[in-house]
């Protein structure tokens, strides 16, 4: 029953993150006041999703911390990482590589006609951003998976979660449709065995920071120019 709380506890955030998403949309006022809507009720509904996943399974391991970040991997030959490889190489290499692939897919999807100084305008604003909204995710998707999960399922089965239950939203992200959800699914699953064997959200955090950096930053670029335009025929 502990298990089936925790997947209703996280289906129940998800589904409040994908309400508030559309709540804020509500008014044309672009992209980056969507977001100053959005965001602090997000932390609001991660906030509550901790503490009640804690409340749910007290015993539960204690995942809301960096862990150790040079820790060995398991179950990653797949990707060609060796059994027992540190973390440390293997997150880093995976952050620049995730980092590349999603920048080349929402480039093609939402970033096309982006200026390079619209881009780098938009940076700082994007940094703060990517630091709550990657902190709310994981402590919804990571945290309160691998902390409810833990003592009842297998690390592989918990990964496996953490893909369905954080791919499947991306259908109406960025990315968006199929791209969108595979490449969430393999980082819900990849961030996962991370938080795992780590002990903790270092790594899982750090690659989703700089993945939202990349997006949220386009974003905000593309936004921009049509905002200006709108404003000059006001």
């Amino acid at each position: 029953m502990q298990a089936i709380g925790t997947i209703l506890i996280v289906a129940i955030a998800a589904g409040a993150l994908l309400w508030l998403g559309t709540w804020s949309r509500r008014d044309d006022r672009g992209y980056l006041a969507t977001q100053l809507r959005y965001q602090p009720l997000s932390l609001i509904v991660a906030l509550v999703a901790l503490l009640a996943g804690w409340l749910l399974v007290p015993s539960g391991p204690k995942v809301l911390a960096v862990g150790d970040m040079s820790a060995p991997t398991s179950g990653l030959g797949w990707l060609g990482v060796g059994e027992g490889d540190s973390w440390a190489s293997v997150g880093l290499t995976f952050l620049v590589i995730m980092t590349i692939v999603t920048a080349i897919v929402v480039w093609f999807q939402v970033g096309r006609g982006c200026t390079a100084a619209a881009i780098l305008k938009a940076l700082p604003v994007a940094v703060a951003l990517s630091i709550v909204n990657a902190f709310v995710e994981e402590a919804i998707f990571r945290v309160v998976l691998a902390h409810g999960l833990a003592n009842f399922w297998s690390a592989t089965a918990i990964a496996i979660t953490s893909a369905i239950v954080f791919g499947l939203p991306h259908w109406f992200g960025t990315p968006a449709r199929v791209a969108g959800v595979l490449l969430a699914g393999f980082m819900g699953w990849f961030l996962m065995l991370s938080v795992l064997q780590t002990g903790g959200i270092g790594w899982a955090w750090s690659i989703h920071v700089v993945q939202d950096v990349v997006i949220i930053a386009l974003l905000i670029a593309r936004d921009r120019p049509a905002r200006l335009q709108v404003q000059s025929l006001a």
